[in-house]
């Protein structure tokens, strides 16, 4: 359906799915739609640059702008409500949950390639953009060894009015699809790429939105381009590198890193390069994706990344996310660098898009990534831990990777800190927590509570809480925290009190001739500190922690309570006396 002129975005506010759109009375227009979270990426050569994202909403067969920082923070594929009104912005905010969905990779996808130009074609016809498709259609159903299953379907040339302003991927996408006879694809498999011949305006080759269908071109007929935008559209970030530091030193991996956006250039979500074919997909994204076969045990035997079968990475959890080892040789699609093959290490990021970053596995060399892979007989020390990845062969299609754990000797370096209740407990039980204890070399593998010595709970590495019994008395927790190599540090010991036996009853009760003081005999048992409840006809009057009380009792007949109760709240029987006191008495 078209917009009827309707082509400025007023507002746009998230929905939830199914939810109803009130018809405004602003005279505006109010449309369903999908957010659209594109990628840009930049040309062949480019200087390293941060990634940039622009943000639009797929609506009404359309594709629309949003005003900047409308929808920030908002996952592709999140529904939105989105006002239009002609040539004026009104707003456009958020509201509403901002998750959204992810495209299931495996299965049928369409591809759709729109050729459009304004001023004049370029070299490509129907017949070479046919061959471009057929390239992404090649390179995914190898990749998933079928389970991506793209159909091509390429258009003639046709020729649209000049777009309106610099480089309006909007405009652009929207003359295509009108041009063509179509609308905004509906759902996430349903691929549009409008391919446009070069336009020095446009500093980017490619877009793609992530976990949508949209794909733009601009004149790269590159192989590398149209399968790292439908990369895209599948919901993968960028390939990069990364160059870390500890100590002034170069190393793998470490909290202070630098990132080189797009800079694996041995993966397909790197940076395009002309005439060279895609490299195969990272383990890390392909495990993503559910593409490819990962395990989290070692020893493992790792197939290379070209067989597209077997085993291809070896899945580690560190401290900065999860690690992937993989091995990529240099055959195949895998010559693009060279110095760069054999078995190679990524982190992949919890971002959305996920992004996965190159480790330079030989950090000592004179230059960084000079050689990244990890080579046969390397070990590399996991940071955070005591274990180590080690490339024992690699050849012939395989690689075998281990890992081994050294010999801990060093007792964890932080004690736990135990909190507890404040005062004595009436309750067999009572919760403890307490903070978590570290230790670099084989981490926090359990923690034990103990109660006067004895063990009485046991918990995870990462569960700081536990319910603990307590015997009659004093009672000393002690949190004891436990290595990977089962060295133990303890906390200080935390001092509590059960106290369940309610108090004795007071005995010898009195009230003073003149009814202005009580008194009574204290029980002589044991327990906590203990207060004295009075009362005069059943209302409460003073309530003291030791005899006597003064009190106030009206002339005529009384009856006077003291009731024993202990710090831990245990309420002991009443003891009641009955008596007359005289108007005299009280004057």
């Amino acid at each position: 359906m078209a917009l009827s002129g309707l082509v400025t975005l007023v507002t746009a506010v998230l929905l939830a799915p199914g939810a109803a759109v009130a018809a405004p009375a602003d005279g505006t227009r109010t449309v369903l739609g999908t957010v659209e979270s594109v990628i840009v990426d930049p040309l062949p050569g480019a200087p390293a640059q941060a990634e940039q994202t622009l943000t639009y909403v797929r609506a009404d067969g359309r594709l629309l702008a949003v005003p900047a920082g409308s929808l920030t923070g908002v996952a592709p594929g999140r529904r939105a409500r989105v006002r239009l009104r002609a040539a004026t912005v009104v707003s456009a905010e958020p509201a509403g949950p901002v998750t959204g969905t992810r495209v299931v990779a495996s299965g049928a996808h369409r591809l759709t390639v729109l050729p459009v130009f304004w001023t004049a074609k370029d070299a490509e016809t129907t017949a070479s953009l046919t061959t471009l498709a057929n390239q992404a259609k090649n390179y995914w159903a190898e990749q998933s060894n079928g389970a991506v299953d793209i159909s091509v379907d390429v258009r003639d040339w046709k020729q649209t009015a000049v777009p309106t302003g610099s480089c309006n991927a909007t405009a652009i996408f929207n003359a295509a699809i009108a041009a063509h006879g179509l609308t905004a694809p509906a759902g996430a498999k349903d691929h549009v790429a409008v391919y446009f011949p070069r336009q020095s305006s446009c500093a980017w080759a490619g877009l793609g939105s992530v976990n949508g269908p949209v794909i733009w071109i601009n004149g790269y007929p590159l192989e590398d381009v149209l399968t790292h935008e439908f990369g895209h559209n599948l919901g993968l970030g960028h390939a990069n590198k990364t160059t870390c530091t500890a100590n002034g030193k170069r190393v793998a991996l470490s909290t202070s890193c630098t990132v080189g956006q797009y800079e694996d250039t041995t993966d397909v979500m790197g940076y395009a390069r002309a005439g060279v074919a895609s490299g195969n997909l990272n383990s890390a994204f392909g495990d993503y994706l559910g593409l490819q076969q990962t395990t989290g045990t070692a020893p493992a035997e790792l197939s290379a990344l070209s067989a597209h079968s077997g085993t291809t990475g070896l899945k580690i959890t560190t401290t900065a996310g999860p690690v992937f080892v993989d091995y990529r040789p240099a055959t195949g699609r895998d010559t693009r660098v060279p110095s760069w093959a054999g078995v190679q290490v990524r982190l992949r990021t919890a971002t959305t898009p996920p992004t996965t970053r190159l480790l330079d596995m030989q950090p000592g060399s004179a230059t960084a990534f000079s050689a990244a892979n990890l080579p046969v007989g390397g070990v590399w020390p996991i940071p955070g831990t005591n274990q180590s990845v080690k490339v024992t062969s690699a050849g012939n299609g395989t690689a075998k990777v281990e890992i081994t754990t050294a010999a801990d000797t060093t007792p964890p370096a932080v004690a736990p800190v135990v909190t507890t209740a404040r005062g004595p407990v009436r309750a067999a039980s009572t919760p403890v927590t307490w903070t978590a204890a570290a230790d670099r070399e084989s981490g926090i593998a359990a923690y034990r509570v103990t109660v006067n010595g004895a063990t009485v709970a046991e918990t995870t590495g990462t569960t700081l809480t536990a319910a603990v019994p307590l015997a009659e008395g004093a009672n000393r927790i002690t949190v004891v925290a436990v290595n990977g190599s089962g060295l133990v540090k303890n906390s200080t010991a935390k001092a509590v009190v059960r106290d369940s036996i309610a108090p004795a009853p007071v005995t010898n009760l009195k009230v003073a001739a003149t009814g202005r003081s009580v008194s009574w005999t204290a029980p002589a048992d044991s327990g906590t500190a203990r207060s004295y409840a009075v009362r005069v006809d059943g209302v409460l009057t003073r309530t003291v922690t030791a005899s006597p009380a003064a009190i106030t009792v009206a002339a005529g007949q009384r009856t006077v309570t003291v009731t024993p109760s202990d710090a831990a709240g245990n309420a002991g029987t009443t003891t009641e006396l009955t008596l007359w006191i005289g108007p005299a008495a009280v004057r």
